[in-house]
């Protein structure tokens, strides 16, 4: 019995290391899409937008005031999004290094103003003075598609308006797909 009962604990807390993201404490990837795939199947009169964002130039953070720094960062930023999310019944994940991703339910218009107050939020965070945050939108309308796919249209989004000063946020448009398709075809 002792040792069921240890053996129980050990994959139940591998359970957990693979469902929370170690550094962030938000949902890993692979259960973010989980959940999120769930939440989309077992909701579908409500409406839903995926909201991903990038920290542009994350790197030189690290470069300029250490990794233990960026990290510290990393879980600010994903602390503020995470209360943000929560707000509109919504939970986020961490996509990949400064990649985040939030499923939230529909509350009416997104504004500049919204996400300009993020962006100030987090430029109050410790060495984060500089940082300029873009996100992307994705309505989800198709919910046949699959979770990775309306992450990255999120994501293609928020890259769609890299460098472009005074624009915090994009929706996603199928004309964002068409010059990766283009690149990628010659």
């Amino acid at each position: 019995r002792v040792e069921n009962v240890i053996r129980l604990r050990e994959t139940s807390a591998f359970v957990n290391l693979v469902r929370i993201d170690r550094l962030t404490g938000l949902y890993g990837k692979e259960y973010f899409y989980q959940l999120m795939r769930r939440t989309i199947d077992r909701n579908p009169d409500r409406t839903y937008y995926v909201v991903c964002y990038n920290i542009e130039n994350f790197k030189l953070v690290n470069d300029v005031f250490g990794m233990a720094a960026g990290d510290r960062l990393l879980r600010g930023v994903a602390e503020i999004f995470e209360h943000e999310a929560r707000a509109y019944d919504g939970f986020c994940g961490r996509l990949n290094a400064d990649q985040f991703a939030c499923l939230i339910e529909d509350h009416g218009e997104f504004t500049d103003d919204v996400f300009a107050d993020l962006s100030t939020r987090i430029r109050a965070l410790p060495n984060a003075r500089g940082l300029v945050m873009k996100w992307g939108v994705y309505p989800i309308e198709d919910r046949s598609q699959p979770v990775e796919r309306m992450c990255d249209r999120a994501l293609l989004a928020a890259m769609s308006i890299r460098g472009q000063y005074g624009k915090y946020f994009a929706f996603y448009e199928d004309k964002l797909r068409e010059r990766p398709l283009r690149e990628q075809e010659i």
